[in-house]
């Protein structure tokens, strides 16, 4: 599935005083695209889900999640059940498009989260 929505800073009304804004879908923000897969169901109420972030902006993964009501598990600022972290995983990161002669970093992903 393609999420192509626009993301924005906005003033954050869940923690007005720890958090001075957060990233929010919004008409008048920067273009964004993220390919989510289906999730994967892993127990009640939670789910793998695998996706590509065709653009770099800031909580792209966290705010298109929590947009399509896919919420990480540890992350409050976009509704996440609590947890002891955040339940994210970059599987690799390909950062050649801002250094041609770099590589394309893989990690496997943390027990806890296998």
């Amino acid at each position: 599935m393609r999420v192509e929505h626009a993301l924005g800073s906005r003033r954050c009304e869940l923690r007005p005083l720890q958090r001075p804004s957060r990233v929010a879908v919004r008409p008048d923000g920067q273009p964004s695209l993220s390919v989510v897969e289906p999730p994967q169901p892993r127990g009640p109420g939670q789910a793998r889900v695998a996706l590509a972030l065709h653009t770099g902006r800031r909580h792209q993964a966290r705010v298109h999640l929590a947009w399509l009501g896919l919420s990480i598990v540890g992350d409050d600022l976009y509704g996440g059940a609590a947890a002891g972290r955040l339940h994210l995983h970059a599987l690799s990161l390909d950062l050649r498009a801002i250094d041609p002669d770099g590589q394309v970093v893989v990690a496997a992903p943390p027990e806890a989260l296998a």
